[in-house]
């Protein structure tokens, strides 16, 4: 499997769906907990076979009908790819093909309605962010920064995404990421697509690239 990197995890019901990507393919795994501990209900299935990313990033979400959505690395682009909820992947569909710069660092939550929200880092030090809508399409993308670096260890820029319901309604998406000076800041993405202004959260820098972790 070369190197085994790019891990993530959602839940359906009392199935663990796992997604991780190695050096030339994406794999799917679930597990079934039951009452006499559980079993393995699907072993490394291959889902796609992008090209060699310059980091193995992947994430995924569970949504509320039960379908999965996926979001992983290629060697230049990232890839959405969707399970429906009765086991079925979707072709993967490349994002950004046609826009600079080369891409890496995905990640994504979706909100209690559903509502998923997408960031990623750019080869040329720029974070992007921007939301799936329910008819598929994406909505233009936002940038989060200008200055998250453009060596591979600063490619995991984003932490995980968090989304909380808001009080005006929908879901808001907050977004933690490292700039290059090694601080992080926050912004927050409301349920109507506005970004916030940054906030600084860290007085000191944080670690990078600690034992290959990014």
């Amino acid at each position: 499997a070369d190197d085994l990197e790019g891990v993530a995890t959602a839940r359906v019901g009392d199935t663990i769906h796992m997604i991780h990507q190695v050096t030339r393919e994406v794999f799917h795994h679930a597990f079934e907990m039951t009452a006499d501990g559980g079993r393995w209900v699907i072993d490394s299935d291959s889902i796609a076979a992008p090209g060699v990313p310059a980091t193995q990033y992947a994430d995924v979400v569970a949504l509320g009908d039960g379908s999965l959505l996926a979001f992983y690395s290629g060697a230049r682009r990232l890839f959405l790819q969707r399970r429906s909820a009765a086991g079925e992947w979707a072709e993967p569909r490349e994002i950004d093909s046609t826009l600079e710069p080369e891409l890496s660092g995905p990640v994504l939550v979706a909100g209690s309605d559903d509502s998923v929200t997408l960031a990623y880092t750019g080869r040329d030090g720029r974070g992007f962010v921007r939301r799936l809508l329910a008819d598929g399409s994406l909505t233009p993308r936002l940038t989060l920064s200008n200055d998250l670096g453009t060596e591979d260890p600063q490619n995991g820029a984003i932490l995980p995404l968090v989304a909380m319901d808001s009080a005006a309604g929908g879901s808001e998406t907050v977004i933690v990421y490292r700039e290059e000076n090694g601080l992080l800041y926050e912004r927050r993405l409301s349920a109507v697509g506005q970004l916030s202004d940054a906030a600084l959260i860290s007085p000191i820098p944080v670690v990078t690239d600690a034992v290959d972790s990014e």
